[in-house]
């Protein structure tokens, strides 16, 4: 299952982008609890110290208040020196104003002349919200006099600064967000610089350049994609590769034809005009008849390949298949061929596994195909040689082999014997007679009835099986 996951190009930027969200969520996440616990703590922290605090004020503002009642009585100069001294003792801020709030006597540090005293009573009643300051509120007589004693002092008070809480809050998960992102950057850019590399190849081969190769990494779809483009090459530089040497064989091909036609046909038309001539014998002139009828014969056979070979690399041929006994098409086939095989002196040994042997086919196709197998044994094969024809049937199917020794072909050649427009002949011998064409034509006819044709070379012996299937 992780093998498969990690093959698709697509499961892995899934990976790795739901990976990254959940980092980042997680991230942000874990961020606001942080921030969220610190501002928690900062305010219990305060509200702790707030309350620490307030009870140690109290109590050192009552001690402050009480000594300062017994000295402070009337509102002179000698007493305001002794209440500055006793708040510089005690460390706090005091004042005595008047019931308007106008400070009459107070410590060195008061700055003002004026204290608002209905603010002062909202503060008590908790209507105004006083975090930095802690007071406490007093009645004193000064010269028979009722006034009031105020006393206040800075509390410690932690400011909640919020930026600076973010700021150090989000700075490590910021570190990881910024690797992920890096990390994210450095698979798709690793992606994107093999499909450049790809994309290089490609215009590679669209320039012609079939030689080129694509560095084939990984297991995902882009390296399917450069394993793809790599056999599409190699595949396109062999079907090229295939079409030029067709070419080169149809040139080879017309040459050969061209020689072979005209080389009759010359000989034809001297012949002809020896017959006009007056002065030759008629015995002469009946060979010379023969002679030219043999010619003619041979054109019209070389052009009869021709046309059927045509036919049959077109689909021009419908096959009219029926039951026919395949021993009765050899045995036909050898009798047509028996006036070649005697002038030759070779000898025909059959081998046939019964006297019938039924396969649904063409008769009129399979015995062309039998006709050119036995005319090319006959032709190729060595004087004073034998060949040995077979026919036997094998589960499913038929098997027909011609076999017989001969020196005119090498082992090197057997793969192109079947090949369109090649001939075996290399030398173009005249002595040889025929278009080139018969094996071809032999393996076009084979395949319209879905069977198959081989050959083989050892020992100097050289045969052609044909398969065809069984009725």
């Amino acid at each position: 299952m992780k093998n498969k996951l990690f093959k698709s190009l697509n499961s892995q930027f899934l990976v790795v982008i739901i990976i990254s969200v959940i980092i980042i969520l997680l991230t942000i996440s874990f961020a606001n609890n942080g921030i969220m616990n610190e501002i928690n703590a900062i305010n219990n922290r305060n509200r702790m110290n707030d309350i620490n605090n307030r009870k140690g004020l109290s109590d050192n503002f009552n001690a402050f208040y009480v000594d300062s009642i017994r000295f402070v009585t009337r509102l002179d100069n000698g007493c305001e020196e002794y209440l500055q001294k006793l708040a510089k003792l005690y460390d706090v801020n005091a004042a005595i104003t008047d019931n308007e709030g106008n400070i009459l006597m107070k410590s060195k540090d008061v700055s003002v002349t004026k204290i608002d005293l209905e603010e002062l009573k909202n503060i008590y009643k908790g209507k105004i919200e006083v975090k930095d300051k802690f007071y406490q509120r007093y009645d004193i007589r000064l010269d028979e006099k009722e006034y009031k004693f105020i006393v206040w002092k800075e509390s410690k008070y932690e400011e909640l600064n919020i930026r600076e809480i973010y700021i150090r809050t989000w700075s490590p998960f910021l570190i990881i967000i910024i690797i992920m992102l890096s990390l994210i950057y450095i698979f798709t850019n690793k992606k994107v610089k093999y499909i450049e590399k790809i994309s290089k190849g490609l215009e590679e081969f669209s320039e012609g350049n079939l030689d080129y190769s694509i560095k084939e990494k990984g297991n995902d779809e882009l390296y399917l994609l450069a394993k793809n483009s790599n056999i599409m090459a190699q595949n396109l530089k062999a079907m090229i590769e295939e079409e030029q040497r067709v070419q080169r064989l149809k040139t080879d091909l017309i040459t050969n034809v061209s020689h072979d036609l005209r080389t009759p046909l010359t000989s034809l038309i001297g012949y002809l005009q020896l017959l006009n001539d007056d002065n030759i014998k008629e015995e002469d002139k009946a060979k010379y008849a023969n002679v030219s009828l043999d010619k003619a014969k041979n054109l019209s056979g070389l052009i009869e390949d021709l046309f059927n070979y045509s036919k049959l690399e077109s689909g021009g041929i419908t096959l009219e298949k029926f039951d026919v006994n395949i021993i009765e098409i050899l045995e036909q086939t050898i009798g047509e061929a028996s006036l070649d095989i005697a002038n030759k002196e070779i000898s025909i040994e059959k081998n046939f596994e019964d006297k019938s042997i039924m396969a649904n086919v063409d008769p009129m196709q399979i015995g062309r195909v039998f006709q050119n197998l036995l005319n090319n044994a006959v032709k190729y094969g060595m004087h004073n040689s034998k060949i040995i024809v077979s026919a036997f049937e094998r589960k499913n199917e038929i098997n027909i082999s011609f076999k017989n020794k001969t020196d005119n072909l090498i082992n090197e050649n057997i793969d192109l014997l079947f090949e369109r427009f090649y001939r075996g002949d290399i030398s173009r011998n005249s002595k040889i007679k025929g278009s080139g064409l018969g094996l071809a034509i032999a393996k076009s006819i084979i395949n319209l009835h879905n069977g198959y044709i081989d050959v083989d070379v050892k020992d100097e012996m050289f045969t052609i099986t044909v398969i065809l299937n069984k009725v």
